[in-house]
């Protein structure tokens, strides 16, 4: 009689504080810039990241214990699902390479962004702004830094410079120097802790699986057309494709 009693109690206050602990779960969400790929929203709890590139169209999900990459298109109806070693490959990204320790790597003070202070990080030609998220590990500091190709670093990279950096611009049979001087290669906008919402981290269903991640990088639209610029200006041959 006692024990159901207490067992009657434990459910008790079990549905009493879930409730509770739900409106206590946050998650961060995060808005970023980058030059290339365009405007970036990430949703951030300690066991999953969600990538949402409003530019280009896609998706990448990627949740623990074993952080698979999960790309989608819902323009497409196509899904990409890869072993997180594998998307690391073929970003060029090893995480076992922490360039913390790099001697070259100086730091040079703090920032702020919003309500978070960031380490500035000099490898000349480059500086990297990076912080710590409270309960946002490894797995996700490694994943953002692979997917815009950055060197590992401990933390989160919140902004990324080039300063000076160095190319070739050719001129009839020879190539010269040339600095492009500063350019800000990733920026972020904005980054606050939001309520948790499971939906966040959802991968719909009844998509059709590639196994290329590049079709998911680029709609089917957007690859037509450029396969029609491509044959307008009969280059297909020069690129593999004969006419």
């Amino acid at each position: 009689m006692i024990m159901s009693r207490l067992f009657l109690l434990c459910l008790l206050f079990a549905w009493s504080v879930s409730p509770v602990l739900a409106e206590k779960a946050v998650e961060w969400q995060m808005e970023q810039k980058h030059y290339a790929s365009g405007d970036h929203t990430f949703y951030m709890t300690p066991t999953a990241v969600k990538i949402v590139n409003k530019t280009l169209g896609y998706q990448v999900v990627s949740t623990a214990p074993k952080w698979r990459v999960i790309a989608f298109r819902l323009d497409d109806k196509v899904i990409c699902d890869l072993a997180r070693e594998k998307f690391f490959k073929q970003q060029g990204f090893h995480p076992g390479k922490n360039n913390s320790t790099d001697p070259k790597l100086v730091s040079t003070g703090t920032r702020a962004i919003g309500v978070v202070k960031a380490d500035v990080l000099e490898h000349r030609p480059n500086e990297y702004w990076v912080c710590h998220l409270p309960g946002i590990g490894k797995e996700t500091e490694d994943l953002l830094a692979a997917y815009f190709k950055i060197r590992p670093l401990n933390g989160l990279v919140v902004k990324s410079i080039t300063n000076g950096e160095t190319g070739y611009r050719k001129e009839g049979n020879s190539a010269s120097a040339q600095r492009f001087g500063r350019v800000v290669m990733l920026e972020t906008l904005r980054i606050k802790q939001v309520p948790y919402r499971h939906a966040d981290f959802q991968v719909p269903t009844g998509l059709k699986p590639v196994q290329q991640i590049e079709q998911i990088m680029s709609s089917a639209d957007r690859r037509n057309q450029a396969k029609s610029i491509i044959e307008e200006l009969g280059l297909g041959e020069k690129f593999g494709k004969k006419n």
